[in-house]
């Protein structure tokens, strides 16, 4: 947040600050930022469009590949009246013209990229306890599990590998967001209230949808990720799960749980785009009503009302904020 007599200004701002080491690039410069947050360990993701006529930003302040940003988001007099902090590794920044465009990425998750110096060993542990210790910089929200997981990172493998396949394993999704890591129940989230209702074609509505999208690819989707998974335990034998028509993948798992688990996942519904609101986050159970123009003047039953936030990119240019996010719900083989 601002100190000095732009605070009031910078108060109606999405992005609130960016800084190299205590340098903070000049607002003013900015045109654009997009901020990626995904229901998974590939976010959160960077993007700034920077007026940069005079070099001030290769040259003086040197960013390049590697270079740590500091950035402040939030929307304190908006819908999401909050503001938080994180940090992000350059990953490129190609300048054309006056314009710099940086990538970037956040550098916790990325550091859990990074291949292990030493293994790490968990026998019989909460997915909780698997997190603590693989990702030491973020803060844990993880759901109880009543299956205890038991997992190797070995030497020169990636902890983000083993956290992505214990949430798999469990049922779950596993993401960071504005320095948390989050372990969460996608049968949880499934039963969970939704935390906002937006409606379309109802100017009454306190939230609405300025535009959507049904994707309506779901056979797709579910297709790319439907198979007979099969694992082999050295006691029960052969294990199965899926529909015998489907085509056989060996996975190796030891558990029928955890085997059944691995059909889960969120499959993407509608894409919406909204008013910009900093509250939505990827898990974020949303409800969704989209009134039909007709004479019942209904809901349109092709979209369920309960959805779960996949994707959340907010966008601020100097036209204003904006949100667009895509919304699924959690498939399980069954629905």
């Amino acid at each position: 947040m601002a100190t000095n007599g732009s605070s009031d200004k910078r108060s109606q701002l999405f992005l609130q600050s960016v800084k190299i080491g205590s340098t903070e690039i000049p607002r003013s410069m900015i045109a654009s930022c997009l901020y990626i947050e995904i229901a998974d360990l590939t976010g959160p993701q960077l993007r700034l469009e920077i007026h940069d006529s005079s070099s001030y930003v290769v040259d003086q302040l040197g960013v390049k590949k590697g270079t740590i940003l500091t950035c402040s988001f939030g929307d304190p007099q908006g819908l999401g009246n909050t503001t938080w902090v994180d940090t992000f590794e350059v990953l490129k920044a190609p300048q054309s013209s006056d314009m710099v465009t940086i990538i970037a990425f956040s550098e916790k998750v990325k550091a859990l990229k990074q291949p292990a110096p030493k293994p790490q060993f968990f026998v019989k542990k909460q997915p909780a306890n698997i997190v603590s210790a693989l990702a030491t910089a973020l803060t844990v929200s993880a759901d109880n599990f009543k299956k205890l997981g038991t997992y190797h990172l070995n030497m020169g493998q990636k902890p983000s590998g083993v956290l992505a396949q214990m949430a798999q394993e469990a049922g779950a999704l596993c993401w960071v967001c504005r320095g948390t890591i989050n372990v969460k129940s996608m049968a949880t989230l499934s039963r969970s209230s939704p935390a906002l209702t937006y409606e379309a074609n109802n100017p009454k509505a306190p939230l609405r949808l300025n535009r959507f999208a049904k994707l309506n690819n779901d056979d797709q989707y579910i297709r790319s990720r439907q198979y007979r998974l099969m694992a082999y335990h050295p006691t029960k034998g052969l294990l199965t799960a899926g529909d015998k028509s489907w085509p056989v993948k060996m996975v190796s798992v030891d558990d029928q749980t955890a085997l059944n688990n691995l059909s889960t996942f969120l499959l993407p519904k509608i894409d919406v785009e909204v008013t910009g609101n900093s509250a939505i986050t990827p898990g974020l159970p949303v409800k969704v009503l989209i009134h039909n123009y007709n004479s019942e003047s209904g809901l349109d039953e092709s979209v369920p009302t309960k959805l779960i936030v996949r994707v959340a990119a907010h966008q601020e240019d100097r036209f204003g904020y904006v949100t667009r996010a895509v919304l699924g719900v959690i498939y399980d083989g069954t629905n």
